[in-house]
């Protein structure tokens, strides 16, 4: 059932003496759904075309045994639907007290991400990068803080995973920032250097980018799979999303669920280094900063139920 909202509706209704050529080439030519239709109401067939949830749709109708004429009449022009001001600004203003909850409530959370225990990292782990051979506590490049977001670009991969190239486009220009606040932050991922360094150029991104090949460090923290992991949690058939994406990497589905995303934070005290953090999965939309852009958008994110895959890489768009 389509439910129109409260705030500002727009209604177009408009005669046709071709009822399913209209709804045709509204729906499969311009992309609208079929929110709602009637038949034979008063003598009337008709269909609702626009967006579930959306303000505004457009309606068709065709009377049985009549013949439309060219000109609107009064019962098809633009109807407006239209909300004192001052009904929004008491909706806005009440939506504005729940906002202030969650920032509060962020800064809560902020202050116990930063209460939890610092870990020592053990083992020693080498990395490749622009500079040659560093070991982990070279990569704080001199600062006190480092946090690594694991980029999935697997071993297998020709190219690098479209959302984490998303949330690479949003680091990029923040490195400067963090680096003022005694925070060196950086990207690692198994493929060679060389594959990172050539698929960096092509995006235009300056920040630093290592290379864990050949290294237990992505397996360690739980952002990498061996082959007979991948086979242990990989059971019937694949959902078709993942060969999406799989091709997107320039890999099949095995070589592609080897890798996962993730964003670890390390502090580095007297020469130890400790792992003080680790985020992935949704906990990762801080890094994604359009997200938020497009929560305050008339239509948000829009994503579909069930959410469709609508990254691309910033140069495919």
């Amino acid at each position: 059932m389509f439910v129109m909202k409260s705030a500002t509706t727009l209604r177009v209704a408009r005669p046709t003496n071709r009822l399913g050529d209209v709804v045709r080439f509204y729906r499969d030519g311009v992309g609208l759904i079929e929110v709602g239709s009637f038949q034979d109401h008063e003598g009337f067939d008709g269909v609702m075309l626009g967006t579930p949830g959306a303000s505004y749709h457009l309606e068709f109708t065709r009377q049985r045994d009549h013949v439309a004429g060219g000109a609107p009449t009064k019962e098809n022009l633009l109807v407006f639907y239209l909300p004192a001001r001052e009904e929004w600004q008491a909706a806005r203003d009440a939506l504005l007290e729940r906002e202030k909850e969650v920032t509060h409530r962020n800064d809560e959370l902020a202050r116990d991400r930063r209460e939890l225990p610092w870990v020592p990292v053990e083992n020693e782990y080498s990395f490749e990068t622009d500079g040659g051979t560093k070991t982990l506590p070279e990569l704080f490049a001199g600062r006190s803080q480092l946090l690594i977001y694991q980029f999935m670009f697997g071993p297998a991969y020709e190219a690098g995973f479209p959302v984490c190239s998303s949330i690479a486009d949003n680091i990029n220009p923040n490195v400067p920032h963090v680096n003022a606040r005694d925070v060196t932050m950086i990207c690692a991922s198994r493929a060679p250097l060389e594959k990172l360094q050539a698929y960096k150029q092509r995006m235009g991104w300056s920040f630093d980018w290592v290379s864990t090949h050949g290294s237990d460090f992505n397996f360690d923290f739980g952002f990498s799979y061996t082959d007979e992991q991948v086979r242990s949690f990989v059971g019937g058939e694949l959902p078709p999303v993942i060969s999406e994406v799989s091709a997107a990497c320039g890999t099949d589905p095995a070589g592609y669920m080897t890798e996962a995303p993730g964003l670890s934070a390390f502090a580095l005290s007297d020469g130890d280094v400790f792992h003080t953090y680790a985020a992935s999965a949704r906990g990762l939309e801080p890094l994604m900063g359009f997200y938020f852009l497009l929560d305050r958008a008339p239509m948000g994110r829009n994503e579909g139920d069930p959410p469709e895959l609508w990254f691309r890489r910033h140069d495919e768009y």
